[in-house]
C-alpha cells in the first residue's frame, strides 16, 4: 500500500544482484613503472563481483580517498587497466570532502590502477555513465514551486550545492548530506525497465516534488504542503516506456524538514510499491587499495558510515576508520577534540559538520576532510542497544576540546545508558562552554545535572549549577526556580540557613510577581525559616496564608505535584525502596498542606528516607530539625530512635546513647521504650 513517508522511508534496503563468475587472476601491468611523472600518486582499484542495481554493464564505481591532493572537480583522475591502457572515466562526486566517487569502464573483474595528484591535468577519456542513482542536495534559495516552471526558477536561484553522492533508492526520511531544513533533493538515476508498457509513478513528500522520465514531468505534487495524502490525492502519472534503460529524475524542495519517497507500478504489477534499489541499471563496485607516491608508500585511510540517530532527530553518527595498507601503529585525531590509538576505530561523532581527520600510521601522517551527517538511520538495530553501544565509546571522551553541543549530546547519551559520571561530565562541560538552555525541553537537563550533583553529595557543584543559570540573565520564572533550588541545597544539605533564607527573600523581593510556582515554594520556605528562628506565630501566619489564600493556592504546573493519600503513598514508596518517589510525596504533602511544617513532619519523613538510603549524617540532621520544630510531636520518640540508629551507623556511640536515654525517660509509654532500654544496656 502506497502510504505515508514514515512507512515508505523505512524501505531503504540495498539489494545486490549476483555478478558473473569471477575470472582467474590476471597479471597487472608493471607496477614498478610510473605511468606519467606528472601524476604524484596512485592506488590500486580492485573491481569485485559486488553489484549495485540490476545486471551490470561493464562499468565500475569506486569510493576513493583523495588525501587532499585532488583537483576539486576531479579532472586529474586517470584509470589504467592491467596492460596500462587508459580507461574512460566519469567523476560522479568530488570536492565536498576528501573522497571522490569515480566511475570507469571495467571490461573485466580484477585489478586496475588509479592515478591522481596533477592539478594541471586536462580532461581524460570521458565515460557516458548511465547507471545507478545519484543524490545531490542544494541549499534552498528563493522561489515558489507551485508549477514546474516555478521549480526550475527555484533551482536556478539555488546554486549552493551542499553535497553529492550515490544513493540506493528514492526514499529519504531526513537529509543525509546536510542540514535537515531548507534544501532541495535532486535525484538523477537510470531505471532498467524489464518490459515495455505503461509505467505508473507516484510521489509523496513534504513540500514540492516533481518526477521526470526522459526529461518530461510524469508525476508531481507542487507547492508548499505537508506529506498527508500521498497517492490517494492523485500525485501520480503514467507513461509508456520501452524495455531498457531510461533516465529518471526526482526533485523535492523542502523548508522545515526534507522527507520524500517515489513509487512505481510496472506493467506486470497490480499495485504501486517503492522503487527498489535493484530497479536501477547496475554497475560493479571497485575497492580502493593503499596509495603510494613516486617515492614510496604514504599514510592512507578510508571511512564508512555505520549507523546513526537520524530517524530519532539527533545528529549522532558512527563512522568507522580503517588504514589502507599494512599498519603497525596508528594514532587518530578525529577533528572534534577526540583522539584514539586503535588500529581501526569506530568513532561516534556527536554533531554534524565537516571535520579534518588526521592519521599517523607507522610514522607517516595524512589529513583528510570528511563530511559527517546521519545517513542510514538505525539499520534495524534497537534504539537502546545503540545508545548503550555509543555510551561505551564516548564515556571517556575528553570534553576540553569538544564543542558545547557535542558535550551536551554526550550527557544525553550517557544519561540514557545510566553512565552517570560521564553524563555529569558532558552536561557540566556543555554548560561551562555556554550551552545553558533557559527554556524548552532541554532546560530539564539543567535540573537533572543539579539533581545528579545533589544525589551524589556534590553540593557545591549543585550550587554552581544554580549560580550558572542565574549568571545567564534568565527570565523571572527560571531565576525564581534557580534560587529555590539553591536554597534547598544550602539548607537541606549544607545546613547554611542564612544563605538559604536570603535566596528565598530574593525570590519574593525580585520575582514575587512572576507566574511561577517556585515563588510559592520560596514563601513556604520563609515560613520554615521563621520557625527556626523561634518565630512560631510568624511562621504560622505565613504557612496558613500559603495554604489558604487564593493568591497562593493557584497551581501553575511548573512541576508535578502528587495528590491523594500522602501518608499511605509515602509508606508504600518507602517500603518498596522507591526513595525518589517517597521524597516527591513529601513535597506534594507540604505543597498541599504547608502548615504541617509547624510540627516538623516533613523533616521526620525525610530523615526516614535518608536513613533507608544509608545517608546517615543528613538523616540525623533531619531528625534533629523535626524535634526542634516540636519536641513533643506524636512522632518525637520515633525521631529519637531513628536518629540513634543513624548515629550508631556513624560510630557515634555517645550521641546514639543519649537518644535512647531520652526515649526511656521522656517517652516511657512508647512502644520503642523497651528497644531503647536494650540499646543502653
Amino acid at each position: 500500500m502506497w502510504s505515508e513517508i514514515a512507512v515508505l522511508a523505512a524501505v531503504l534496503a540495498l539489494s545486490q544482484a549476483k555478478g558473473p563468475e569471477k575470472r582467474p587472476p590476471e597479471k597487472a601491468h608493471d607496477q614498478r613503472r610510473w605511468w606519467n611523472v606528472k601524476w604524484t600518486h596512485r592506488r590500486p582499484l580492485m573491481v569485485t563481483d559486488q553489484v549495485r542495481g540490476s545486471q551490470p554493464a561493464n562499468m565500475a564505481v569506486a569510493e576513493v580517498p583523495t588525501l587532499g591532493i585532488v583537483d576539486p572537480n576531479g579532472a586529474d583522475f586517470r584509470v589504467l587497466d592491467k596492460d596500462g591502457k587508459e580507461m574512460k572515466t566519469q567523476v560522479l562526486a568530488c570536492g565536498d570532502e576528501d573522497r571522490a566517487l569515480v566511475a570507469f569502464e571495467a571490461p573485466y573483474r580484477g585489478s586496475y590502477t588509479l592515478y591522481f595528484g596533477n592539478p594541471a591535468a586536462g580532461p581524460g577519456p570521458k565515460l557516458d555513465f548511465r547507471a545507478g542513482l545519484m543524490l545531490e542536495v542544494r541549499a534552498l534559495g528563493r522561489g515558489d514551486p507551485r508549477t514546474w516552471a516555478g521549480m526550475l526558477k527555484l533551482i536556478e536561484n539555488s546554486p549552493d550545492r551542499r553535497a553529492r553522492w550515490w544513493w540506493p533508492n528514492m526514499s529519504l526520511g531526513f537529509n543525509p548530506l546536510g542540514p535537515w531544513d531548507n534544501g532541495i533533493y535532486m535525484f538523477t538515476g537510470y531505471l532498467n525497465c524489464p518490459v515495455g508498457g505503461a509505467y505508473t509513478f507516484a510521489v509523496n513528500s513534504i513540500d514540492a516534488s516533481f518526477l521526470l522520465v526522459e526529461g518530461k514531468v510524469v508525476a508531481e505534487w507542487p507547492g508548499w504542503h505537508p506529506p498527508t495524502g500521498g497517492s490517494a490525492a492523485g500525485h501520480r502519472g503514467t507513461v509508456e516506456l520501452k524495455k531498457g534503460v531510461h533516465k529518471i529524475e526526482f526533485i523535492n524542495a523542502f523548508r522545515s524538514h526534507g522527507a520524500c519517497t517515489v513509487g512505481w507500478q510496472r506493467p506486470d504489477a497490480k499495485v504501486i510499491t517503492p522503487i527498489p534499489a535493484e530497479a536501477f541499471a547496475g554497475y560493479y563496485v571497485a575497492r580502493p587499495g593503499p596509495a603510494e607516491a613516486k617515492s614510496g608508500p604514504v599514510a592512507d585511510f578510508e571511512w564508512s558510515f555505520v549507523e546513526d540517530l537520524g530517524y530519532e532527530g539527533r545528529k549522532v553518527t558512527v563512522v568507522r576508520f580503517s588504514p589502507l595498507g599494512p599498519a603497525g601503529s596508528c594514532a587518530w585525531d578525529f577533528g572534534d577534540g577526540v583522539k584514539s590509538q586503535e588500529p581501526a576505530p569506530s568513532h561516534v561523532y556527536l554533531e554534524a559538520g565537516n571535520f579534518t581527520v588526521t592519521a599517523r600510521i607507522d610514522g607517516r601522517e595524512v589529513s583528510q576532510r570528511i563530511r559527517v551527517h546521519p545517513r542510514h538511520g538505525h539499520r534495524g538495530k534497537p534504539y537502546q542497544r545503540r545508545i548503550e553501544k555509543y555510551a561505551g565509546i564516548i564515556k571517556d571522551y575528553p570534553t576540553s576540546g569538544m564543542s558545547a553541543a557535542a558535550c551536551f549530546e554526550m550527557g544525553l547519551i550517557c544519561h540514557e545508558a545510566r553512565r552517570m559520571d560521564a553524563a555529569v561530565r558532558g552536561f557540566r562541560a556543555a554548560f561551562e562552554k555556554g550551552h545553558v538552555p533557559l527554556g524548552g525541553e532541554d532546560y530539564r537537563w539543567v535540573i537533572r545535572l543539579w539533581e545528579l550533583y545533589r544525589d551524589g553529595g556534590k553540593y557545591e557543584d549543585a550550587v554552581w549549577v544554580c549560580d550558572h543559570v542565574l549568571g545567564r540573565n534568565p527570565p523571572p520564572p527560571v531565576a525564581a526556580q534557580a534560587l529555590v533550588m539553591k536554597a534547598e541545597i544550602l539548607y537541606d544539605w549544607m545546613d547554611r540557613r542564612d544563605e538559604a533564607e536570603a535566596c528565598c527573600r530574593a525570590v519574593l523581593d525580585r520575582f514575587g510577581a512572576a507566574a511561577s510556582d517556585y515563588v510559592r515554594w520560596a514563601y513556604i520556605r520563609t515560613g520554615e525559616f521563621a520557625l527556626l528562628k523561634g518565630g512560631r506565630e510568624e511562621a504560622r501566619k505565613i504557612l496558613e496564608d500559603a495554604e489558604r489564600s487564593d493568591r497562593w493556592r493557584r497551581w501553575k504546573g511548573d512541576f508535578p505535584v502528587t495528590e491523594g493519600a500522602h501518608s499511605i503513598n509515602f509508606e508504600e514508596y518507602l517500603r518498596r525502596g522507591e526513595f525518589e518517589a517517597a521524597m516527591r510525596e513529601i513535597d506534594g504533602w507540604i505543597w498541599d498542606k504547608p502548615t504541617e511544617i509547624l510540627g516538623g513532619l516533613h523533616r521526620h519523613l525525610r530523615g526516614r528516607v535518608l536513613l533507608a538510603m544509608k545517608r546517615h549524617e543528613p538523616a540525623a540532621r533531619e531528625f534533629d530539625r523535626a524535634l526542634a520544630a516540636d519536641p513533643k510531636s506524636p512522632f518525637a520518640d520515633e525521631a529519637l530512635f531513628w536518629k540513634g540508629e543513624a548515629c550508631e551507623a556513624m560510630k557515634k556511640g555517645d550521641d546514639a546513647r543519649r537518644c535512647y536515654e531520652r526515649i526511656v525517660f521522656e517517652f516511657p509509654e512508647s512502644k520503642l521504650a523497651s528497644r531503647a532500654k536494650e540499646k543502653v544496656k
